[in-house]
């Protein structure tokens, strides 16, 4: 089959206020098995899903929340993960302090195993006023991790052939 970037069927629905500075994405999705030859067919028994919230009204704040599903119904792996998460940040401006904080879980069963996850992101940083960009940064990441240390990472989309 070779490597073919993931391809997926599928809708989207966006709503959103620009005035306000806000927004909604909703979708869900089916990946498709592509094929060199012959035509692509979607899996029905598998989608991806989701929503995603943000709001950009404050230059001090501004917020975005999500929530993906993944759910293989048949697949090998038969995954069903569901990830919320949620990200707090002010964009950097020139002479002024900014921070993002983001988190988020991962959760669900496999064919074999419950799944628990999380990951979180912390920074602050200062944009000095000089005729070129410069930034000082502090970053903070921590990922829960698997107690067995021959676990792969699980790539959540990877091709479904």
């Amino acid at each position: 089959m070779g490597s073919f970037t993931p391809t997926f069927d599928g809708i989207r629905f966006t709503l959103r206020n620009d005035k306000e500075k806000w927004g909604l994405q909703v979708f869900g999705t089916r990946p498709v098995q592509r094929e060199v030859s012959e035509l692509d067919w979607n899996t029905p028994e598998s989608y991806f899903s989701g929503a995603h919230v943000t709001n950009r009204d404050l230059r001090w704040a501004n917020f975005d929340a999500y929530w993906f599903q993944l759910n293989e119904g048949n697949n090998l792996r038969q995954r069903n993960l569901s990830t919320p998460g949620f990200r707090l940040f002010a964009k950097p401006t020139r002479g002024s302090i900014d921070y993002e904080i983001e988190s988020m879980y991962q959760f669900g069963d496999t064919f074999d195993e419950n799944i628990f996850a999380h990951r979180h992101h912390g920074e602050v940083g200062y944009s000095f006023e000089t005729p070129w960009p410069l930034r000082l940064i502090y970053l903070f990441d921590y990922a829960s991790g698997d107690r067995d240390p021959n676990k792969n990472f699980d790539i959540l989309l990877q091709n479904v052939g």
